[in-house]
């Protein structure tokens, strides 16, 4: 699993143009997995990205998601459910998580697959992170 001592810190903007801090380990799953399908870019410009991008089932931005389907804040999301998050920006009305939790599911580990095989997560954490389910 990720180093629970490592936090990760960022300040990052709501759409709402709210300053938050978000410190968290999942909080950098979340960016090192959205990562993985993007070029390279700032904390400013993933921090624009992670809340305007739509994720299905009416949830824009990476607050509204972890509320909507997660009943938390982006700062408590554990890894299962950041990986999960970030899978859905793909083609977030397949991946609807209310109506298609199979195929996001089936999304969710495709995107953990993509980070072991770039060496992002070692085999052992990906199922470590989809043991986590509830």
């Amino acid at each position: 699993m990720f180093d629970s001592t490592y936090r990760y810190t960022t300040l990052l903007f709501d759409a709402d143009g709210t300053l938050f801090d978000y410190q968290k380990a999942s909080w950098e799953a979340l960016r090192r997995t959205l990562a993985q399908f993007a070029l390279p870019f700032s904390q400013e410009l993933f921090a624009l990205y992670v809340n305007t991008i739509y994720f299905g089932d009416g949830y824009t931005g990476i607050s509204e998601a972890a509320e909507g389907y997660f009943h938390t804040t982006p700062q408590q999301l554990t890894d299962y459910e950041a990986v999960m998050l970030a899978g859905l920006p793909n083609a977030p009305s397949a991946y609807a998580l209310q109506e298609h939790a199979d195929l996001a599911e089936q999304r969710m580990q495709q995107v953990l697959q993509a980070m072991v095989a770039n060496q992002k997560l070692t085999q052992s954490e990906a199922n470590e992170i989809l043991q986590e389910k509830s």
